[in-house]
């Protein structure tokens, strides 16, 4: 069970740091290419409530992106 949590949590890290730096490969309908540009906009994306207009804030937007990541496992 660890080793396909690893596993899932390696791939996911590998596809967002691939999908930050713009390096997807363009999905495709047919021969009728996707637009890509909005995939950024799917982590580090969040709603902050405010009163009478919520704010959203893009992760891909904060000048400050993270560059390190932490696994922990059991508490250790």
């Amino acid at each position: 069970m660890v080793a396909q949590s690893c596993l899932s949590g390696s791939t996911y890290t590998a596809s967002n740091c691939h999908i930050s730096r713009n390096e997807i490969l363009q999905d495709m309908a047919g021969k009728t290419p996707f637009d890509m540009s909005q995939y950024k906009f799917m982590y580090g994306t969040t709603r902050i409530p405010r009163k009478g207009c919520d704010e959203i804030r893009y992760g891909c937007a904060n000048e400050n992106q993270s560059k390190h990541i932490i696994a922990i496992h059991n508490g250790h």
